[in-house]
């Protein structure tokens, strides 16, 4: 199965309302009302470095997930309290995005469901540099002072005096912004292979270059992956 984004869904501030579906017995209902992913992508709307520096969790924030950047936990706040939005074998391939730093997590749990279940982080590209705008045209040349008087007949006259120096031009105007384009990523379900014997997923990363939000095989510019096991 093959899910993809883009950065104008990333960047909205929204919070994902709908009923969750958890990991376990236990949660398997969607009574919990953890967030849903859209597309199998959870929108990251706050970055902490540790639980304590978390947020309040009220009616302002409720909805919204937070990503504890030294444990790699996703967490979210529903009902008044943050909860734990495990990575565990239901959210294999899921992955976690936040659009202010461009920085992405992927659920990664291996092939049997056993060992380390974690939510890990993947490098992203950073856009290409949009090309410099154009040169303002130059100002126009001052006018030239008047000529001295040449002098008598005979002995050398004196030099004429030196016309005062004409004005600098106006500068130009600035030329316009360069253009930049949208990150996507396209996220591919693989079979076993060489880069990952016992499957995974391909992260496809790339720049929309045709506007059409749709990152085509010729946009790619770089490509991870995210084995099971």
């Amino acid at each position: 199965m093959k899910s993809r984004f883009f950065t104008p869904i990333l960047a909205g501030s929204g919070s994902l309302l709908a009923l969750g579906v958890g990991c376990g017995a236990s949660q398997s209902d969607g009574s919990t009302g953890l967030p849903q992913p859209t597309d199998g992508v959870y929108l990251v709307q706050t970055l902490t470095s540790s639980a304590s520096t978390l947020p309040a969790c009220n009616t302002k924030t409720d909805g919204e997930t937070a990503m504890n950047t030294s444990t790699s936990e996703l967490e979210a706040c529903v009902n008044g309290q943050w909860e734990s939005i495990s990575c565990c074998s239901t959210r294999s391939g899921e992955v976690a995005y936040n659009s202010t730093t461009k920085t992405l997590w992927s659920c990664t749990v291996a092939a049997d469901g056993g060992g380390p279940q974690r939510w890990v982080q993947i490098a992203t590209p950073t856009g290409a540099t949009g090309p410099a705008g154009a040169t303002g045209p130059t100002g126009a040349t001052g006018a030239t002072g008047p000529t001295g008087p040449t002098g008598p007949t005979g002995p050398t006259g004196a030099a004429g005096a030196t016309g005062s120096t004409g004005g600098t031009g106006a500068t130009g105007p600035t030329g316009p912004a360069g253009t930049s384009y949208d990150s996507l990523v396209n996220i591919i379900a693989v079979g076993p292979s060489t880069q990952c014997p016992s499957g995974g997923q391909e992260i496809q990363i790339g720049e929309d270059t045709n506007n059409d939000g749709i990152l085509e095989p010729s946009e790619v510019q770089n490509t991870v992956y995210v084995c099971n096991g």
